[in-house]
């Protein structure tokens, strides 16, 4: 195939093929577009390529063309010229070729495509198009109004509403931010999914009117689904048959353009209307408007409008490709020192842009594609998910840098490491050796020093306090009374119960007496024990009013203003009796810190409370068995604690993940007792192990999880 393309004849070109006028070159010098209808691609080309395409000549020779093209355009061009450009027009498939090499090329790159259909198919979840309307008429019905809409006036009322609204808006920001929290409905969230139905309507009508007023074709309007996800979206891909790069804006921005219309109409909406169903569906418009637009729309990093206008801007085409093979291309220059040829030659501020621009972009790739695979692994049920999330890796992440780095071996042998490459990889090198070795670290975790055997007195309902009968620091018996209660709606209860008591045992009594009512005793003795069950129940709440120390110890936490007369709830602690003479220190950890702990180890525990020296400790006990309970409220992250926690339908606070209870104890015995139990953090002794290591064996432990082994 390569020696027919160097003949010496020239090759027909495609008669379908389209060349447009384009934007001048950075440089001042006259461009022109290639458009391929087939495959829906344009290439751009320069004053030389365009001279010799212009007088083209299927079967004349190179050299009659170069004399045509100096003696009409006076440009010296040569052979190499002209079969640079045949090579260029045949890799991207612009000519008609008749000879059986070039047949088998072609046949050889549909078989290479198939052999990639596995990962099309693959891919296809990612991202695919469903075309749905052709839309041609229905802009040109549309077109008269939307000018109107569109005019000079009306974008300067759109700027003043939208400016109103804004300021509006800043001036009740509290209320605006808390529409947000009064939104977060099952209606709110199906009124948000209408609403960005809608918005995104709006937003393709805009591409599509502007490109039609432009006197563009709108080939289709349609669906697309990323990650499943749907996105209306519209082909306009004939804007860069523009000439003009203030026509090529308008129809890359338009859509973005009507957002920022509705968005400003929609904000001063809601600082205009009162209270109800209008407003609700003003401040849906506006927050949700302003969010798609700003954080998404203008994205530069994905093939969304922020792209095209970003590439339109810089007068760029094909920006991401091109700025991959420039970064490519420094990269290597920058570690192996090739002394290549730079892919394109551009003014300097331009290629450093866009140098810039590719590795920003394969930065943002990492964190997108991590961030997916996550999501799939988290949201898709096994085995998919993790088979989803492993190719998504594998796929869009380690295949681009494998197919990269192979090259490099033996791109190294035509040139040397520089310096940077040189340290870069002493860096690394220095890197993988921190993680692999293992080292000790210590964990600080949230810890409670207490008594080891403590109490804490609490009323079992609210109630009214009558008599308190201990005093702070006194030493109590276990059964001793510590507190009476009483609580009036209970005294009631009961004296309404024994009442109910006393006249059910009457009748039950004169059931049994009185032979007229035999046939009743049945119903009578149901009675009775309902009363007498009832009575029972209140004795025993009034029992539980009499507070009784549940240990034998001392009284501690004893507030001056629990005295007669004062009301307690439930979730107060009214005192705590402690048996002082062992103190423990208790804390949570992970499992991944839980194997590392050794019994007898040193720790140190430094109280929160200001002036208190820490405390030497010893571990005394690491549970074997995960737990979800915590033993105190003050470990919980809402207390600023280390333990994410939920409330469980009984009430109860218990940890998100599973973690261990260590217990440990004073290394001094003989440490001075405690008034109350104190908050701090632990220090706990982790044996060294190998960052490295430990996160091979929880990808290990992951895999096995999840394929069920």
């Amino acid at each position: 195939m390569n020696q027919e393309a160097k003949e010496e004849r020239l090759l027909a070109l495609r008669r379908d093929l389209e060349l447009h006028p384009a934007p001048p070159a950075p440089d001042g010098s006259p461009q022109w577009t290639i458009s391929d209808p087939l495959t829906h691609t344009f290439y751009r080309i320069g004053w030389t390529e365009f001279a010799l395409l212009s007088r083209w000549q299927a079967g004349d020779t190179p050299a009659a063309l170069c004399a045509r093209v100096h003696a009409e355009h006076g440009l010296d061009v040569g052979d190499e010229d002209v079969s640079a450009l045949q090579a260029f027009l045949l890799q991207h498939e612009m000519l008609q070729v008749g000879q059986p090499a070039w047949t088998a090329e072609l046949l050889s790159r549909r078989r290479k495509a198939a052999r990639w259909g596995l990962n099309t198919l693959l891919h296809g979840y990612l991202f695919f198009r469903l075309p749905l309307l052709r839309p041609d008429r229905l802009l040109a019905a549309l077109l008269p109004m939307a000018r109107t809409l569109a005019s000079r006036p009306m974008l300067a009322l759109y700027a003043v509403c939208t400016l109103a609204g804004v300021f509006l808006v800043l001036r009740n920001w509290d209320s605006f931010a808390a529409s947000m929290i009064d939104t977060l409905t099952p209606t709110g969230v199906a009124g948000y999914a209408l609403t960005l139905a809608l918005v995104k309507v709006a937003h393709e009508f805009g591409h599509a009117l502007t490109a039609r007023h432009a006197g563009l074709r709108v080939p289709t309007m349609g669906v697309a689904f990323i990650l499943a996800w749907p996105v209306l979206y519209t082909d306009t891909t004939d804007a860069w048959k523009l000439e003009s790069r203030r026509a090529r804006l308008s129809v890359t921005g338009a859509g973005m353009a009507v957002e920022l219309v509705l968005a400003g109409l929609a904000t001063l909406a809601w600082a205009l209307l009162p209270e109800g169903p209008l407003r609700s569906a003003a401040f849906m418009l506006a927050s949700l408007t302003w969010i798609s637009t700003l954080a998404v729309n203008l994205n530069p990093f994905m093939r969304f409008d922020g792209y095209y206008l970003f590439s339109d801007w810089l007068e760029v085409p094909n920006l991401q490709e091109r700025s991959f093979a420039l970064a490519r291309w420094w990269l290597r220059e920058r570690c192996l020192a090739l002394g290549d040829e730079v892919p394109e030659h551009l003014p300097l501020p331009l290629r450093r842009t866009l140098i810039a621009y590719g590795l920003a972009v394969w930065i943002y790739r990492v964190i997108l594609f991590g961030g997916i695979a996550l999501l799939l692994y988290h949201v898709v049920l096994a085995p998919l998910g993790p088979l989803l999330a492993l190719f998504e890796v594998g796929f869009f992440l380690v295949m681009p840098a494998w197919r990269e780095l192979r090259e490099w071996p033996a791109l190294s042998r035509r040139g040397r490491p520089t310096r940077g490459a040189l340290a870069v990889a002493a860096s690394l090198a220095a890197l993988v050796l921190l993680l692999a070795l293992p080292w000790s670290t210590p964990v600080m975790r949230t810890a409670l020093l207490r008594p080891a055997e403590y109490a804490q007195v609490r009323t079992p309902e609210p109630a009214q306090i009558e008599e308190v009968l201990v005093r702070e620091g006194d030493t109590v018996a276990a059964g001793q009374v510590l507190l009476r209660l009483r609580a009036p709606e209970l005294d009631f209860d009961t004296a309404t119960a024994e009442s109910e008591l006393r006249t059910q045992a009457w009748q039950l009594e004169r059931s049994r007496t009185v032979r007229e009512l035999l046939d009743f005793g049945g119903v009578a003795e149901g009675r009775y024990a309902q009363a007498l069950a009832e009575s029972r129940s209140l004795a025993e709440r009034r029992l539980r009013l009499t507070l009784r120390a549940a240990t034998a110890g001392r009284v501690t936490g004893l507030e001056e203003s629990l005295v007669a007369g004062r009301w307690v709830t439930p979730e107060q602690t009214l005192m705590l009796v402690v048996d002082d003479r062992r103190l423990l220190v208790e804390t949570y950890v992970e499992a991944a810190d839980q194997s590392s702990l050794a019994q007898g180890a040193s720790a140190r525990f430094y109280p929160d409370e200001p002036g208190r020296a820490p405390l030497v400790l010893r571990i005394a006990q690491v549970d074997a068995h995960a737990t979800r309970e915590i033993g105190d409220t003050l470990f919980a992250d809402r207390h600023h604690g280390d333990i994410p926690t939920r409330v469980d339908a009984e009430g109860n606070t218990v940890s998100n993940e599973s973690v261990y209870r260590v217990l440990l104890e004073p290394a001094d015995p003989t440490v001075e007792a405690l008034p109350r139990m104190l908050r701090g953090e632990v220090r706990l002794p982790r044996q060294g192990s190998s960052a490295l290591l430990d996160a091979l064996r929880r990808s290990l432990a992951v895999l096995r999880r999840e394929s069920g082994v």
